[in-house]
């Protein structure tokens, strides 16, 4: 077809050639197009047919030998040329594949690319799949993952040959995983279980969850279904009308209202109040959802407002299991106190949640705070066995120093509010008291000139057993100072009974007078220590025991002095 809109170029003789291989060139057809008699270019302007005989040919020249213009042959213009023939079929002899393992995602396709031999060859592939359920394959040779597994693509050639492929499938979890990602942003939103329609929600929630369950060895299908179903019901969502939202409020609140052994009376008396005005607003027909909205606020807060009390009812249990002969009776009767004002709040309806907690706390701290009844059951039977001792049978002093421990341990069994450290401490002296008790018939003089230093070297060796970090260094100094000096008289040949006695008086006046660290508030001096601390022999720190070592080392000195003078 020559230009439209100019003679210029017009072609009215031409050339053409064809090849097999564009470099060798054979002339098929030479020809004329009829010029028009008024000069205005070709005669036809539209398509001008060219044929020449069959010919075998892969390439075609066409060459413009004369043509029109201001100056004529100076150039050619053509609007359009086509070539029209028939293709020659060139047979394959053989087929290969670029790729003969394909692994393939679910849902996705790939392509199978083929080689023929030769290459140009005209021949039709045919393509197959041995598990259409599995992956399909078309006329191109473009493989469709169907289900996770593994299966084969043929491709075969007219004569016969073939080649095959290993598809493998597997579970492509990408689309799904989009949408739970989408969903999930309406699962994390705050109140958005509360801003839809409870149908809607709970067929959305079921398709959430089904989606989230599904792992690793589910099956393609399995996961294109819970996707879909999870869109379709995303999509579903409607918004929750006021009324709704009443209603399962209301349903709620209906049941944690039967629950009277959890809430208190009066947390429940507002529950029920709201209940009924829900109710009540349902009934009315011409209730609004501005009526629908006010209610169901109400009824939310009497419900967030219940109050709980699994805590006082275990705190109770607890009192209730408090067995009253183990514990003092001041301590017992503060206790049951707690626990029976707790138990009349309960009873009413009208008391604020504070008021119950408190109670509850004030109870538990009681609990806390009983002191247990002192196990006087070892006293008891060391008292018993000591006046079973028969006076005669030992020396005045020492049954005197026995007699003295025997009445503190008896007072100390006859206090009901005794500790069992002051019942530990007079059972320790009274052991002591008959552990020291000397028989008539063994009392013998002390040699002429010899003073006896057991007692001193006793407490000397009491005293080198304390821990320096327990104490004050004020006292503590002193204690070493007194205790220095005691060791002179300990190791001085002749010392006599008074620096003996002297010394085991200050060595005990030094160690009753220790403070401890964090005990600041015993500042009397020459007061005894009230802590538990074995700070002598005698085991205790009651004013009781001190007194009484008192009265045990004055004895001792006493019995020494005679037996010197004898």
């Amino acid at each position: 077809m020559p230009r439209q809109n100019s003679k210029n170029g017009h072609v009215t003789e031409y050339l053409i050639e064809v090849s097999l291989d564009n470099q060798n060139w054979e002339a098929v057809r030479t020809g004329t197009f009829k010029e028009a008699s008024d000069g205005s270019g070709l005669e036809n302007k539209g398509y001008n047919p060219i044929r020449f005989n069959t010919t075998k040919a892969q390439y075609v020249k066409f060459t413009a030998l004369k043509t029109l213009g201001d100056t004529r042959d100076k150039y050619a213009s053509i609007a359009e040329l086509r070539f029209y023939g028939q293709i020659a079929p060139i047979a394959a002899e053989n087929i290969t594949l670029e790729n003969t393992e394909l692994n393939i995602s679910g849902n996705t396709t790939q392509k199978l690319i083929p080689v023929l031999d030769p290459i140009d060859s005209t021949d039709v592939i045919v393509w197959t799949s041995a598990d259409n359920n599995i992956a399909t394959v078309d006329e191109s040779g473009n493989v469709t993952a169907v289900e996770v597994g593994t299966t084969t693509s043929t491709a075969t050639i007219p004569n016969g040959k073939k080649v095959v492929a290993t598809v493998t499938v597997i579970l492509n979890k990408e689309e799904l995983d989009l949408e739970v990602s989408e969903s999930e942003k309406i699962i994390n939103e705050e109140g958005s279980e509360a801003k839809y329609s409870r149908n809607s929600w709970n067929t959305f929630k079921e398709a959430y969850d089904a989606a989230l369950a599904l792992g690793e060895g589910s099956t393609q299908n399995e996961v294109n279904k819970a996707k879909a179903n999870l869109e379709v019901a995303r999509e579903a969502l409607v918004l929750r009308t006021n009324k709704e939202g009443l209603q399962i409020k209301l349903e709620e609140a209906n049941k944690l209202i039967l629950e009277t052994s959890k809430y208190s009376k009066a947390s429940l008396k507002a529950l029920k109040s709201a209940i009924e005005e829900a109710n009540s607003v349902l009934a009315n027909e011409a209730a609004t959802e501005e009526d629908f909205s006010v209610s169901n606020k109400e009824l939310v807060q009497a419900v967030e407002t219940l109050f709980d009390i699994s805590e006082i009812n275990i705190a109770l249990k607890n009192a209730n299991d408090v067995v009253e002969n183990q514990y003092t009776e001041a301590s017992y009767n503060e206790f049951l106190n707690a626990k029976y004002a707790l138990e009349e709040l309960l009873l009413k309806d009208d008391v604020e949640a504070e008021v119950l907690e408190n109670a509850k706390l004030n109870l538990q701290n009681k609990i806390n705070q009983l002191i247990k009844v002192a196990d006087k059951s070892n006293l008891t039977k060391k008292i018993d066995e000591a006046e079973a001792l028969i006076e005669k049978e030992y020396t005045v002093e020492s049954f005197k120093a026995l007699k003295a421990a025997l009445n503190s341990a008896k007072e100390i069994l006859s206090d009901k509010v005794a500790t069992q450290q002051q019942v530990d401490e007079a059972l320790s002296i009274l052991e002591d008291s008959i552990k020291h008790l000397v028989k008539a018939d063994e009392e013998k003089p002390v040699e002429p000139g010899k003073v006896d230093k057991s007692n001193l070297e006793e407490i000397i060796n009491k005293a080198k057993g304390l821990n320096k970090e327990k104490y004050t260094k004020e006292t503590w100094d002193k204690l070493q100072e007194v205790l220095s000096k005691a060791n002179e008289v300990l190791n001085n040949k002749d010392a006599n009974e008074e620096d003996v006695n002297s010394a085991i008086s200050n060595l005990d006046d030094a160690i009753n007078k220790l403070k401890k660290v964090e005990d600041n508030t015993n500042t009397d001096k020459g007061k005894e220590n009230t802590q538990n601390d074995n700070l002598t022999s005698t085991g205790g720190s009651s004013p009781m025991a001190l007194g009484l070592f008192a009265t045990l080392m004055s004895i001792a000195g006493v019995v020494t002095i005679k037996r010197k003078n004898k």
